[in-house]
Protein backbone atom coordinates (compact mmCIF):
# COMPACT_ATOMS: atom_id res chain seq x y z
CA UNK A 1 0.00 0.00 0.00
CA UNK A 2 1.45 3.34 -1.07
CA UNK A 3 1.49 6.43 1.07
CA UNK A 4 3.17 8.02 4.04
CA UNK A 5 2.88 6.07 7.29
CA UNK A 6 2.51 8.11 10.47
CA UNK A 7 2.40 6.28 13.80
CA UNK A 8 1.09 7.75 17.05
CA UNK A 9 0.83 6.31 20.53
CA UNK A 10 -2.44 7.31 22.10
CA UNK A 11 -2.17 9.19 25.35
CA UNK A 12 -5.36 10.08 27.15
CA UNK A 13 -6.31 13.72 26.89
CA UNK A 14 -3.38 14.75 24.73
CA UNK A 15 -3.14 16.06 21.18
CA UNK A 16 -2.15 13.08 19.05
CA UNK A 17 -0.91 14.95 16.03
CA UNK A 18 -1.39 18.06 13.98
CA UNK A 19 -0.62 18.47 10.28
CA UNK A 20 0.48 22.07 10.06
CA UNK A 21 0.01 22.18 6.33
CA UNK A 22 -2.29 23.33 5.16
CA UNK A 23 -24.15 21.02 1.88
CA UNK A 24 -23.95 17.87 3.40
CA UNK A 25 -26.07 14.90 2.48
CA UNK A 26 -26.88 11.83 4.50
CA UNK A 27 -24.46 9.19 3.26
CA UNK A 28 -26.13 6.45 5.29
CA UNK A 29 -28.20 6.13 8.44
CA UNK A 30 -24.94 6.00 10.41
CA UNK A 31 -23.17 8.93 8.78
CA UNK A 32 -24.69 12.35 8.25
CA UNK A 33 -22.36 15.18 7.27
CA UNK A 34 -23.08 18.89 7.53
CA UNK A 35 -20.99 21.65 5.99
CA UNK A 36 -19.88 23.91 8.84
CA UNK A 37 -17.13 26.40 9.50
CA UNK A 38 -15.26 25.27 12.62
CA UNK A 39 -12.12 26.00 14.52
CA UNK A 40 -10.53 24.40 17.58
CA UNK A 41 -9.26 25.91 20.78
CA UNK A 42 -8.32 23.54 23.56
CA UNK A 43 -7.37 25.88 26.41
CA UNK A 44 -8.73 28.95 28.18
CA UNK A 45 -8.15 32.22 26.42
CA UNK A 46 -6.77 34.52 29.10
CA UNK A 47 -5.02 37.35 27.30
CA UNK A 48 -6.01 40.69 28.76
CA UNK A 49 -9.21 41.49 30.61
CA UNK A 50 -11.63 42.00 27.73
CA UNK A 51 -15.18 40.66 27.53
CA UNK A 52 -14.01 37.36 26.00
CA UNK A 53 -10.71 37.09 27.86
CA UNK A 54 -11.84 34.05 29.84
CA UNK A 55 -13.91 32.29 27.21
CA UNK A 56 -13.50 28.50 26.99
CA UNK A 57 -13.99 26.17 24.05
CA UNK A 58 -14.92 22.60 24.97
CA UNK A 59 -16.31 19.59 23.17
CA UNK A 60 -19.40 18.37 24.99
CA UNK A 61 -22.28 15.89 24.96
CA UNK A 62 -25.65 17.60 25.47
CA UNK A 63 -28.68 15.62 26.64
CA UNK A 64 -31.97 17.10 25.38
CA UNK A 65 -35.48 16.14 26.49
CA UNK A 66 -38.50 17.76 24.82
CA UNK A 67 -36.31 20.63 23.65
CA UNK A 68 -34.93 21.33 27.12
CA UNK A 69 -31.25 20.80 27.88
CA UNK A 70 -30.93 18.44 30.83
CA UNK A 71 -27.15 18.16 31.08
CA UNK A 72 -23.86 19.19 29.48
CA UNK A 73 -20.82 16.94 29.95
CA UNK A 74 -17.52 18.15 28.51
CA UNK A 75 -14.72 15.91 27.26
CA UNK A 76 -12.91 16.73 30.51
CA UNK A 77 -15.78 15.02 32.37
CA UNK A 78 -16.98 18.34 33.75
CA UNK A 79 -20.75 18.80 34.20
CA UNK A 80 -21.61 22.38 33.27
CA UNK A 81 -24.50 24.19 34.92
CA UNK A 82 -27.14 24.69 32.23
CA UNK A 83 -28.54 28.22 31.69
CA UNK A 84 -32.35 28.36 31.45
CA UNK A 85 -32.11 30.11 28.09
CA UNK A 86 -30.17 27.21 26.55
CA UNK A 87 -32.74 25.13 24.64
CA UNK A 88 -33.15 23.21 21.39
CA UNK A 89 -36.83 23.74 20.62
CA UNK A 90 -36.62 21.73 17.40
CA UNK A 91 -35.25 18.65 19.19
CA UNK A 92 -37.21 16.00 21.10
CA UNK A 93 -35.29 13.41 23.11
CA UNK A 94 -31.73 13.10 21.90
CA UNK A 95 -28.06 13.63 22.67
CA UNK A 96 -26.16 16.24 20.70
CA UNK A 97 -22.43 16.76 20.34
CA UNK A 98 -21.17 20.31 20.09
CA UNK A 99 -18.07 22.47 20.39
CA UNK A 100 -19.23 25.05 22.93
CA UNK A 101 -17.77 28.52 23.39
CA UNK A 102 -18.72 29.87 26.81
CA UNK A 103 -17.71 31.82 29.86
CA UNK A 104 -17.70 30.00 33.18
CA UNK A 105 -19.46 31.64 36.11
CA UNK A 106 -18.68 31.16 39.75
CA UNK A 107 -19.21 27.96 41.70
CA UNK A 108 -22.67 26.60 40.94
CA UNK A 109 -23.47 29.39 38.48
CA UNK A 110 -24.72 28.66 34.96
CA UNK A 111 -22.37 29.13 32.03
CA UNK A 112 -22.75 32.07 29.68
CA UNK A 113 -23.01 30.58 26.20
CA UNK A 114 -21.16 32.59 23.54
CA UNK A 115 -21.47 30.24 20.55
CA UNK A 116 -21.49 26.64 19.40
CA UNK A 117 -20.52 24.50 16.43
CA UNK A 118 -21.85 21.13 15.38
CA UNK A 119 -19.66 18.05 15.80
CA UNK A 120 -20.61 15.21 13.46
CA UNK A 121 -20.58 11.80 15.15
CA UNK A 122 -19.67 9.14 12.58
CA UNK A 123 -19.44 5.36 12.75
CA UNK A 124 -17.13 3.27 10.53
CA UNK A 125 -19.22 1.50 7.90
CA UNK A 126 -18.40 -1.91 6.46
CA UNK A 127 -18.19 -1.54 2.69
CA UNK A 128 -18.39 -4.37 0.16
CA UNK A 129 -15.86 -3.58 -2.51
CA UNK A 130 -13.91 -0.39 -3.12
CA UNK A 131 -16.27 1.17 -5.67
CA UNK A 132 -19.04 3.64 -4.97
CA UNK A 133 -17.10 5.50 -2.27
CA UNK A 134 -14.97 8.29 -3.82
CA UNK A 135 -11.76 9.41 -2.14
CA UNK A 136 -11.41 12.95 -3.45
CA UNK A 137 -8.63 14.86 -1.64
CA UNK A 138 -9.16 16.85 1.54
CA UNK A 139 -7.08 18.18 4.44
CA UNK A 140 -6.76 16.26 7.71
CA UNK A 141 -5.78 19.04 10.10
CA UNK A 142 -5.73 17.28 13.46
CA UNK A 143 -6.69 14.12 15.36
CA UNK A 144 -6.85 13.75 19.15
CA UNK A 145 -8.38 11.54 21.80
CA UNK A 146 -10.87 13.14 24.17
CA UNK A 147 -9.64 13.43 27.75
CA UNK A 148 -12.41 11.11 28.97
CA UNK A 149 -11.50 8.51 26.30
CA UNK A 150 -15.01 8.57 24.86
CA UNK A 151 -14.18 9.84 21.36
CA UNK A 152 -11.50 9.98 18.71
CA UNK A 153 -11.88 13.50 17.30
CA UNK A 154 -10.90 14.80 13.87
CA UNK A 155 -10.72 18.19 12.23
CA UNK A 156 -11.02 18.08 8.45
CA UNK A 157 -10.79 20.77 5.77
CA UNK A 158 -12.71 20.58 2.49
CA UNK A 159 -12.61 22.93 -0.49
CA UNK A 160 -15.85 24.76 -1.31
CA UNK A 161 -17.11 27.41 -3.69
CA UNK A 162 -20.25 28.75 -5.34
CA UNK A 163 -21.66 27.14 -8.45
CA UNK A 164 -24.48 27.86 -10.88
CA UNK A 165 -25.71 24.30 -10.41
CA UNK A 166 -26.60 22.57 -7.14
CA UNK A 167 -23.60 20.67 -5.81
CA UNK A 168 -23.30 18.55 -2.68
CA UNK A 169 -20.27 17.09 -0.90
CA UNK A 170 -20.32 13.92 1.20
CA UNK A 171 -17.98 12.29 3.68
CA UNK A 172 -18.01 8.80 5.18
CA UNK A 173 -15.67 6.62 7.23
CA UNK A 174 -15.25 3.29 5.44
CA UNK A 175 -14.13 0.21 7.34
CA UNK A 176 -11.97 -1.81 4.93
CA UNK A 177 -11.03 -4.66 7.25
CA UNK A 178 -10.90 -5.76 10.88
CA UNK A 179 -8.43 -8.05 12.64
CA UNK A 180 -9.35 -9.88 15.85
CA UNK A 181 -5.77 -11.08 16.39
CA UNK A 182 -4.35 -9.97 19.73
CA UNK A 183 -6.02 -6.79 20.94
CA UNK A 184 -7.54 -6.13 17.52
CA UNK A 185 -6.99 -3.67 14.68
CA UNK A 186 -9.14 -1.80 12.19
CA UNK A 187 -8.30 -0.33 8.77
CA UNK A 188 -10.34 2.74 7.88
CA UNK A 189 -10.52 5.04 4.85
CA UNK A 190 -11.86 8.58 5.10
CA UNK A 191 -13.95 8.84 1.93
CA UNK A 192 -14.87 12.16 0.37
CA UNK A 193 -17.01 13.02 -2.64
CA UNK A 194 -16.26 16.57 -3.87
CA UNK A 195 -19.49 16.46 -5.89
CA UNK A 196 -18.10 18.73 -8.65
CA UNK A 197 -18.14 21.67 -6.25
CA UNK A 198 -15.62 24.41 -7.15
CA UNK A 199 -12.59 24.51 -4.85
CA UNK A 200 -12.09 28.16 -3.95
CA UNK A 201 -11.56 28.18 -0.20
CA UNK A 202 -11.41 25.81 2.78
CA UNK A 203 -14.20 25.07 5.24
CA UNK A 204 -13.49 23.13 8.42
CA UNK A 205 -15.57 20.20 9.68
CA UNK A 206 -15.46 18.51 13.08
CA UNK A 207 -15.98 14.78 13.58
CA UNK A 208 -16.06 12.43 16.56
CA UNK A 209 -15.82 8.64 16.41
CA UNK A 210 -17.18 6.84 19.51
CA UNK A 211 -14.27 5.00 21.11
CA UNK A 212 -16.43 2.01 22.03
CA UNK A 213 -16.58 0.96 18.36
CA UNK A 214 -12.78 1.01 17.91
CA UNK A 215 -10.22 -1.72 18.65
CA UNK A 216 -6.81 -1.08 20.21
CA UNK A 217 -5.17 -0.14 16.91
CA UNK A 218 -6.66 2.07 14.18
CA UNK A 219 -5.08 2.55 10.75
CA UNK A 220 -6.62 5.58 9.03
CA UNK A 221 -5.99 6.19 5.32
CA UNK A 222 -6.64 9.68 3.97
CA UNK A 223 -6.21 11.06 0.46
CA UNK A 224 -4.83 14.56 0.96
CA UNK A 225 -3.81 17.20 -1.57
CA UNK A 226 -0.20 16.05 -1.02
CA UNK A 227 -1.01 12.40 -1.63
CA UNK A 228 -2.26 9.40 0.32
CA UNK A 229 -1.24 9.23 3.99
CA UNK A 230 -1.78 6.42 6.48
CA UNK A 231 -2.11 7.27 10.17
CA UNK A 232 -1.66 4.53 12.73
CA UNK A 233 -3.10 5.22 16.17
CA UNK A 234 -2.09 2.78 18.89
CA UNK A 235 -3.61 2.44 22.34
CA UNK A 236 -6.51 0.71 24.04
CA UNK A 237 -9.79 2.43 23.33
Amino acid sequence: MSGILKTYIRRSGTFLYSLLRGDGRKWSVACSVLLLLASCNYTDYETGDGELSYMRADYADIVVEQGRVLSILTDDNVNLTVPESFTYSEKKDTMLRRLLYYKQGGSGEAIQLVGQKNVNVIIPLMWKGQEGAPTDPLTLTAVWMSANNHYLNMQVGIKVGSSETETVQSIMLRCDSVSTYGSGAMWLTLCHDQGNMPQYYTRELLFSIPANVLPDTVNLKVNTYSGVTIHKIIGGF
